[in-house]
């Protein structure tokens, strides 16, 4: 089981209603046609224009699990918590 502070939960909440496929099957990230999401077209479509809109630049997608997993060690978490 995974504890969420609310406005995470909410949040999910909101994105599985609007973005993701029906069903216990169903894609939680699909892509425009509701089939997988290429990595690349991710990194070229979603990614690079999100980066640019927010004035970031060089940061990986992947470092943001970096960026989670210091958080939570931060706060006495371990991978076994």
């Amino acid at each position: 089981m995974v504890t969420l502070p609310t406005v995470a939960r909410d949040a999910l909440a909101e994105h599985l209603d609007r973005y993701a496929n029906p069903g216990p099957d169903g894609l939680v990230f699909p892509d425009t046609r509701g089939g997988y999401l290429e990595r690349a077209n991710f990194n070229r479509l979603v990614w690079q224009p999100a980066l640019a809109r927010a004035g970031i630049s060089g940061l990986r997608f992947h470092d943001l699990r970096h960026t989670a997993a210091t958080l939570a060690a931060a706060t006495g978490a371990t991978p076994r918590s």
